[in-house]
């Protein structure tokens, strides 16, 4: 699953219906924990639109209920360690736990070389990123986060922060202004002219000037990578390819 294809609002709701399957030892999201999921993060919205369908949530969460208790529990067969799970190529019903000291231990045991570690997702600002930076701080590692910038960032001050702000989707959530003034750079995927004033204009609603800006072209198309090198050289700011595309790595 692509999470960035969600809304943010989403892949929380998928992270939520996620927590509530492994409540009941179930693997597979199925769809009553997506419902599930669904209701839990949006108080407001969802309830709403069920009352006006004539759905008694009462009686629904009943169903949901009912239903999530008669799927399959996971064995512990499926829970695997995060040294496997590492190394999984395509779907299957394994999971792991693991906290801040399983990684860095996993880090050692698959004797990775690399000091500098990139915390991304989905949304890991959904996270608190205290504990699992502060520990890979102490022993030699730099960080840095990718996020939307649409939740809190829970991390330490050496931290770096990219935010890549998701200015304007339907259903998503507001860019904080903690998380603009808490970035250490920018980035921003444009296609049209209309994606560059967006983020201006984010720029004067949150009161920021950021020193690092880096327009990403959305596709590999001419006139997105001409829009994204023009506005660099006016405004100073920096290209960002995405070179794995022009790689053809996947």
């Amino acid at each position: 699953m692509t999470y960035d294809n969600f809304t943010t609002k989403a892949q929380e709701a998928i992270l939520k219906a996620q927590q509530y399957a492994g409540g009941f030892s179930h693997q597979i999201v199925d769809t009553a924990h997506l419902l599930k999921g669904i209701l839990l993060v949006d108080e407001d919205v969802a309830p709403y639109l069920l009352k006006k369908l004539g759905v008694v949530i009462s009686t629904l969460e009943d169903k949901i209920e009912e239903q999530v208790k008669r799927y399959p529990k996971t064995t512990n067969v499926d829970k695997q360690s995060l040294s496997n799970i590492i190394i999984k190529t395509s779907d299957s019903p394994t999971w792991c736990d693991a906290d801040e000291s399983i990684i860095y231990n996993t880090f050692v045991e698959q004797g990775y070389r690399a000091k500098h570690v990139v915390i991304t997702g989905g949304e890991p600002c959904m996270y608190d990123l205290n504990p699992v930076c502060n520990l890979l701080h102490d022993h030699g590692f730099s960080t840095q986060i990718e996020t939307s910038g649409t939740f809190e960032i829970l991390a330490p001050a050496q931290t770096w922060v990219t935010v890549s702000p998701k200015i304007n989707m339907r259903g998503g959530y507001k860019v904080l202004s903690s998380a603009m003034q808490r970035a250490d750079e920018i980035k921003h995927p444009v296609a049209m002219q209309k994606h560059v004033e967006e983020l201006e204009e984010l720029f004067t609603a949150t009161g920021v000037n950021p020193k690092l800006v880096y327009l990403q072209p959305i596709s590999q198309k001419t006139s997105a990578t001409k829009l994204a090198i023009d506005t660099c050289i006016v405004k100073n700011w920096r290209l960002s390819i995405q070179v794995h595309k022009y790689l053809g790595i996947s």
